[in-house]
């Protein structure tokens, strides 16, 4: 029900313009049968690497990367950094679409465009330890439940705030970019009440 949900809302996506003329990264939510009853899903979340120079270093994030003049398209970004960083196939899911174009607030210097795929439910993952620390498969459910949503304090530039997040495992926290496209998928995946 949620992957029909999904795809409806997903259709009436068409590919983005680069409106912003800023250069463009591609992520991927990929998503999976939980392999229990009653079609549960479960979302991939990696935990990137500390590394001096990248501004998302140590966050939980999805697979993604910058667009390469190798790349035919914003998709094969996306199905690129997915093989390289988690060894996840996107040939072997199906594509049920395009979320929302998102420009960080932090780095408004790049748009980022998430694509939304059902994996296979025997999917592994495979990282890529140079880039990716750690990785998660999170039922969707823990998303939709409002309750799981916290503030979360943040320092950017000087600049001290709450931010909403979630708390994985007591230990994890996802927040910012990776909480924008969550809350992106989660409301479109809702039933919409009358």
């Amino acid at each position: 029900m949620v992957v029909e949900r999904l795809k409806v809302s997903l259709a009436r996506n068409t590919m983005a313009p680069d409106s912003q003329n800023l250069p463009r990264a591609a992520v991927s939510v990929i998503l999976k049968p939980d392999g229990r009853a009653g079609a549960s899903l479960e979302l991939l979340l990696v935990k990137r690497k500390e590394r001096e120079g990248d501004p998302w270093s140590g966050h939980m994030a999805f697979p993604g990367g910058r667009f390469e003049e190798k790349d035919e398209n914003i998709l094969s970004t996306a199905a690129r950094e997915a093989m390289e960083e988690t060894g996840i196939d996107l040939t072997h899911c199906e594509l049920l679409g395009r979320l929302n174009e998102v420009i960080p607030t932090s780095l408004s210097s790049i748009q980022v465009l998430p694509f939304v795929v059902l994996a296979p439910e025997m999917t592994g993952v495979a990282l890529d330890n140079r880039e990716i620390e750690s990785s998660f498969w999170v039922p969707m459910s823990y998303f939709m439940d409002k309750k799981n949503v916290n503030q979360h304090s943040i320092e950017r530039f000087g600049i001290k705030a709450e931010v909403p997040s979630y708390n994985l495992l007591g230990e994890y926290v996802v927040w910012g970019l990776t909480f924008r496209i969550i809350q992106d998928l989660i409301d479109r995946a809702e039933p919409i009440s009358e």
